[in-house]
């Protein structure tokens, strides 16, 4: 078939769309803290989450803890807001990390 509006071929629907069925990893908070939200970057090389007492965390993806091999987070320089961060967003190069929190405040990291 021919897309008249893209000028292409159509593309074949994938012949296997099942849903994922397990779960690979965890990522565990303390009892006083939880994720509010959570994001990969777009090159797919960090996961980040924002918590209800206002960290910014790297994670791990693959193992489901913190990535150590971040200079700031190692010496524990963490990112932090003074209130729930309840939003994130990367730029499109993954340079640049969006913070929001609960009480209006934007940080870009």
């Amino acid at each position: 078939q021919f897309d008249v509006f893209r000028g292409t071929a159509a593309a074949k629907p994938d012949e296997n769309d099942d849903f994922p069925s397990k779960c690979t990893h965890q990522i565990k908070f303390g009892k006083k803290s939880h994720a509010e939200c959570a994001a990969f970057s777009p090159d797919g090389q960090y996961l980040v989450s924002g918590t209800i007492d206002g960290f910014v965390e790297v994670w791990d993806h693959e193992t489901g803890k913190l990535r150590k091999d971040l200079k700031y987070q190692a010496n524990e320089d963490l990112m932090m807001h003074e209130e729930a961060v309840l939003s994130l967003a990367w730029s499109k190069d993954s340079e640049l990390l969006a913070t929001g929190d609960q009480g209006g405040k934007i940080k870009v990291w």
